[in-house]
């Protein structure tokens, strides 16, 4: 992947301002936020790697979603999240879950049903984040 000159200098200011935020979940919600002037997309999260036994993910920021359904995934789907062996894997890695599973697989599973569906996204794209194999969160971008 090339990028333009425009790109780079958009790079660069979000380094810049994501090192220069001293509050984790504030870094989280400005970065966000900046990373939809390089990449568009109509919603994202970012959850971070939970400690809690049983639990993978924590303290999920969003944007452009309502927070009752950033909570309801770590309640009722984080269990059943068919990407969830990725969390798992230590390894930092991007992916389209496109790629991952077939349309008919994504649109049949409930979390499709009930978060894809009312928030009128069709695709998705993570970035799963890891630093010496050890998982440290996710971010995702979700398009129509």
């Amino acid at each position: 992947m090339l990028f333009e000159k425009n790109d780079v200098i958009l790079l660069n200011e979000i380094v810049y301002k994501i090192y220069s935020i001293e509050k984790p979940d504030e870094m989280r919600t400005v970065f966000l936020n900046l990373l939809k002037q390089l990449i568009p997309y109509n919603i994202a999260t970012f959850y971070m790697a939970s400690n809690r036994p049983g639990h993978l993910l924590c303290r999920p920021i969003g944007v452009n979603i309502l927070e009752e359904y950033l909570y309801l995934y770590l309640d009722e789907f984080e269990s059943i999240d068919y990407t969830r062996w990725i969390f798992l894997s230590g390894k930092s890695m991007a992916y389209k879950e496109t790629d991952l599973f077939s349309d008919a697989v994504r649109e049949n599973a409930p979390y499709y049903k009930t978060f894809y569906q009312p928030g009128d996204v069709h695709f998705s794209a993570q970035l799963s984040i890891a630093y010496h194999d050890i998982f440290l969160g996710i971010v995702s971008l979700y398009r129509k």
